[in-house]
């Protein structure tokens, strides 16, 4: 995997998908300046937080990787309650350096959250479990993942880095605080209290929703959806031409991100901050400042929400009298062009697997909408698949040679995604339960920007077909079949050979008696039988051009001279005079024991002469050299026969 693998996992998940929308134009001026970043004033620590000491330490271990001999990594959890994670892929780059929190109980329970890599904060952190089990301490993630590593120092000497001032995310709450996550009720609504947390030594707000998220639009199969989504825009710049993909990205926790990504080679602009539903069919967004510094003072914008749209209606002097216009990701995904191929499958279809060849990538940051998802991608879906049936599970994969990803919007308004299929397959895969009727849409994404990726993209129903099953070559089982060539124009009488001697003359080697031999090297691939010419001699046999394959001048007056082939398998030959006077053949030039071909002329006339060349097996081509010699008893070395 190219992209940075959080701690010990792979993160395998669905996704949110970029796509484009032709909403209302907001122009560039519309976003919120770059204040002077100031500094945020931490709390005090509640004394509910202490923290274990007997976690405080540093830790490491040798874990393997998929691009690299291996990685040593070095987890760190100080006494301030900050963490790090250090793993270096020992090849020849820098280590890549993880940074957050952790916190624990007097139970012994404990948790690591990572909200940043290299100091950029991820859009939404990474949480794993801690135990320890005398000097190792055991890291768990949310699918059972485990990792183990060995304590090498009692304690951290040195805090671990600083994290980047954000307002992405909460640390992990303590006994008496109650994250939205926590609170969701079977009803679908979610009620928290205002909770301040510290991480690094610096503080974070997330303001919680404080009342019922029940939200009024609806989904593609007319269930309710909840405001924390991704909403996009696709919008023209300012100045220079071009567009920027604006996403406004909602989470559970509270907090929220707006993304602005232009359609060059620069990194995308990036507003952090939180989010608070009115309670009236409006939401506040609070933009407390971009990663690497913190907003002098906070920016709020009030949103109306209206079903699939989102409108802001304050904040005139930053976008403008018409506002902020979003449209909900998967509504835009499913309004997106049309995809290049589109099939109906039913369940059961009799081609299974089924598949196409495509090519993936595209200029669409797809990471702007979950740090779960990565890659880049085409506005356009590379397919459109309109389902039908009842099957336990379709999955879909794609096999390359290079670093794809896959994105799919279901019927229902779900967006999926994966990047690899393990740690050691860069392939991806999207396995649906239960598939829905109606239309499905894929796009095939690189791990690069505007990177072009071909390669056959795969659907199938059937449990023994994966995406280490698949072989392609296996499909059809069949030798390897040369392509039919055009068939060369026929030479069906000696007439037209003779024609064809004359057209060649101008690149005839002239030859009298006693000059030196002339001599060619030649690839016999002739295709028509010898016995086409209409030759008066039946034992003339072969597969021939329909040109001759040598021409010479022959100057002398009834003095002979000799034709022959030195090739590496059976062939034979024809000697024909332009006037049609002089036809003969050859084969063995010894029976049972040389069965290159010989040609003797005794008395020829002068004139031109054409020789052609036959091969005797039509699977392959014959390479040698013919040679045209007047001295007595010239014959071509020995060729013995094929036992």
């Amino acid at each position: 995997m190219r992209r940075t693998i959080p701690l010990i996992v792979l993160i395998l998940a669905l996704l949110a998908l970029a796509a484009c929308s032709p909403s209302l134009p907001t122009p560039e001026e519309a976003l919120p300046p770059t204040p002077a970043p100031q500094a945020v004033e931490a709390p005090a620590t509640p004394a509910e937080a202490m923290l274990p000491e007997q976690f405080v330490g540093v830790y490491a271990a040798s874990l393997p990787a998929a691009d690299s001999p291996g990685r040593e990594v070095t987890v760190e959890l100080a006494a301030d309650g900050s963490a790090q994670v250090t793993s270096d892929y020992q090849n020849n780059q820098p280590p890549i350096v993880e940074t957050g929190a952790w916190s624990g109980d007097a139970s012994g329970a404990a948790s690591v959250m990572l909200t940043a890599q290299d100091g950029q904060p991820y859009f939404e952190p990474n949480t794993f479990t801690l135990a320890l089990e005398g000097d190792e301490l055991v890291v768990s993630d949310e699918e059972g993942r485990v990792a183990r590593f060995a304590r090498t120092t009692g304690a951290a000497t040195e805090p671990a880095a600083a994290v980047v001032p954000t307002a992405e995310a909460p640390e992990v709450a303590t006994s008496d605080e109650i994250t939205a996550t926590e609170a969701l009720t079977t009803s679908g609504e979610i009620t928290a209290t205002e909770t301040l947390t510290t991480s690094g030594g610096l503080t974070t707000t997330v303001i919680t929703v404080t009342q019922a998220m029940t939200a009024t639009a609806s989904g593609a199969a007319g269930e309710e959806l909840s405001l924390g989504n991704t909403y996009l825009a696709l919008l023209p710049a300012a100045s220079g031409g071009g567009t920027r993909l604006v996403a406004l990205s909602l989470f559970d926790d509270g907090a929220a991100q707006l993304s602005t990504e232009f359609a060059n080679e620069e990194a995308p602009l990036i507003e952090q901050g939180s989010w608070v539903d009115n309670g009236d069919d409006t939401f506040t967004v609070t933009l407390t400042g971009r990663p690497d510094a913190a907003y002098a003072a906070p920016v709020a914008v009030t949103f109306q929400r209206d079903g699939e749209l989102v409108q802001s209606i304050d904040q005139q002097e930053l976008y403008g009298s018409e506002g902020l216009r979003l449209r909900l990701a998967a509504d835009v995904a499913r309004a997106a062009a049309a995809s290049l191929i589109s099939i109906d499958l039913d369940a059961g279809f009799p081609l299974d697997p089924t598949f196409v060849s495509v090519q993936g990538g595209g200029e669409i940051d797809v990471s702007l909408l979950s740090s779960e998802c990565v890659g880049f991608i085409n506005r356009q879906p590379v397919l459109t698949i309109n389902w039908t049936g009842e099957a336990p599970f379709v999955e879909t994969f794609f096999v390359s040679d290079s670093d794809p990803t896959l994105l799919v919007l279901t019927p229902d308004g779900q967006l999926l995604c994966n990047d690899d299929a393990n740690d050691d397959l860069l392939d991806p895969v999207v396995e649906i339960s239960d598939p829905v009727t109606g239309t499905y849409k894929i796009w095939v994404g690189s791990y690069a920007k505007n990177q072009l990726i071909p390669g056959v993209l795969v659907l199938t129903t059937r449990p023994e077909v994966n995406i280490g099953t698949f072989n392609l070559g296996a499909l059809i089982q069949r030798p390897l079949l040369a392509e039919v060539q055009p068939a060369p124009k026929l030479v069906s009488t000696v007439e037209t050979a003779t024609a064809s001697i004359r057209a060649l003359e101008a690149e005839a080697a002239a030859l009298a008696p006693g000059d030196k031999p002339l001599s060619a090297s030649l690839t016999v691939s002739g295709t028509i039988p010898l016995f086409e010419l209409g030759l008066p001699d039946p034992t003339c046999g072969g597969l021939v051009s329909g040109v001759p394959d040598f021409v010479f001048n022959w100057t002398g007056d009834g003095a002979p001279f000799s034709v022959f082939f030195e090739g590496e398998s059976d062939t034979t030959l024809l000697v024909l005079s332009e006037d049609g006077q002089l036809l003969t053949c050859g084969d063995d030039a010894e029976a049972d024991v040389n069965i290159n071909p010989l040609v003797a002329v005794a008395d020829a006339k002068p004139g031109l002469y054409g020789v052609w060349v036959g091969r005797l097996s039509p699977d392959q081509p014959v390479v040698g050299v013919l040679t045209v010699s007047t001295a007595t008893g010239a014959a071509p070395k020995s060729l013995g026969p094929v036992q």
